[in-house]
């Protein structure tokens, strides 16, 4: 029989090889098929529906806060302080003692109207007695009774210049720092304490001539001060200004707020601002939002509220930007779908499948692992008949290397296949 020429062999092995390489080329071929339609799903999105909002127009000023009450305390007449009953940081209440005179003088001046009221009472008895006796004559009786009434009088009004040495409290408040100690002379211009009712703390502010139309007693306020950050203060406007300045064009207004706590204090700045609304717009979640080069712009999701739809990008104008919307201008109305997460791969009439939140998180994840395993396959395809040949080679390996030898005295049993 004729043996085969090399270039037989040469030929037939050269035709081995390539049909070996296009079979493996036909294989990674339905693989990158697979890949690329496995790859090409519908994008998976969360959406938010459009409201509508009115825009929030907002004035703020400065001014500074005083209280509800602030009164400076006298004395009614002249003389040495004899004693004090309150300090600095005392609520005191209407009518209570601050302070005291001495009334040495005034406590003599009542005894001796006292005395006097006595001798007019027994002078009067006396005359009636007479008068029923015809002794006495109505005249008689009538100056008696004047006499009586006089000397009444007399002790009333020392009495009351006694009670005066006695410095009250005039409304009810906390006291401030006393400018005077027991045992100076002071007269009737001389502050002996400072007292400010606080209870509500009043605040005035100028504003703008444009806003004063907008203006109205019983309108809410919030105040901020910087002594206390982080805290707000709500009141109410409670009284405005009959005129507005000619010169700065403002108008003068007043809020009042309330203070039960007593931490606000009389002096103390705070801004103030009012919220006055406005025209409607629409209101997109922050998230919507997107930008480009052309501006800003939301994707919208057509057909309605369905589990899918085809999504579109409308160009819209940012008005006001709040924590939880932001009011925009553009062809948005109530209740339009808008893309807030998915929004990576989106284009003009893509199509989408509405998800829960949660929906479009764990199919990222699953996204995300597909691709993972599609790359893997692929360099798989391309490298399998050479894990095949090392895994084939680890197995002859482990077989030689765990196999014992077998030896009868000096003679060494050889594996087949290996040189003699």
């Amino acid at each position: 029989m004729k043996r085969p020429s090399k270039i037989t062999i040469i030929v037939i092995i050269g035709l081995v090889i390539v049909g070996l390489f296009v079979w493996q080329g036909l294989k990674n071929g339905k693989n990158v098929g697979h890949t690329s339609t496995s790859t090409s799903k519908i994008n998976e999105v969360v959406v938010k529906p459009v409201s509508q909002k009115l825009i929030n127009d907002r004035l703020s000023a400065i001014g500074t806060g005083r209280a509800l009450a602030t009164v400076a305390v006298t004395p009614w007449s002249s003389g040495v302080m004899d004693k004090i009953y309150v300090s600095a940081g005392m609520h005191v209440n209407i009518g209570d003692p601050v302070a005291k005179l001495d009334s040495d003088n005034e406590e003599i001046a009542v005894e001796r109207a006292k005395v006097e009221v006595d001798d007019a009472e027994l002078a009067m008895a006396r005359t009636v007695k007479l008068r029923a006796s015809n002794t006495a004559t109505e005249v008689q009786e009538l100056s008696a009774k004047l006499a009586l009434d006089k000397a009444r009088l007399t002790l009333r009004d020392a009495e009351l210049a006694a009670d005066r040495r006695t410095i009250r409290a005039p409304v009810s408040g906390i006291v401030g720092i006393l400018p005077v100690d027991a045992g100076n002379y002071v007269t009737s211009d001389t502050t002996i304490a400072r007292i400010d009712n606080r209870d509500h703390i009043l605040i005035d502010v100028w504003v703008p001539e444009r806003f004063a139309p907008l203006i109205k007693i019983g309108q809410q306020v919030k105040a901020t001060s910087i002594a206390r950050p982080g805290e707000e203060f709500v009141g109410r406007i409670s009284a405005i200004d009959n005129m507005i300045d000619e010169q700065s064009r403002t108008l003068r207004i007043r809020a009042e707020v309330d203070n039960a706590t007593g931490v606000l204090q009389s002096g103390m700045s705070f801004s103030v601002s009012l919220a006055f609304p406005g025209d409607p717009y629409p209101a997109v979640d922050p998230l919507a939002i997107q930008w480009n080069a052309e501006g800003a712009y939301v994707w919208r999701v057509k057909n309605g509220p369905m589990k899918s739809g085809i999504v579109e990008h409308v160009r819209v104008g940012i008005v006001q930007r709040n924590a939880d919307s932001v009011l925009v201008t553009g062809a948005l109305h109530q209740g339009d779908l808008v893309v807030t997460k998915g929004v990576q791969n989106l284009q003009d009439k893509s199509a989408v499948d509405i998800m829960p939140d949660e929906g479009v998180k764990e199919a990222g994840k699953s996204a995300s692992l597909g691709n993972q395993n599609n790359r893997s396959a692929q360099s798989g395809g391309n490298s399998g008949h050479h894990e095949k040949a090392v895994e084939a080679t680890s197995d002859d390996t482990k077989k030689t290397a765990g196999e014992p030898q077998e030896v009868k005295g000096n003679e060494k049993k050889i594996p087949e296949g290996a040189s003699r």
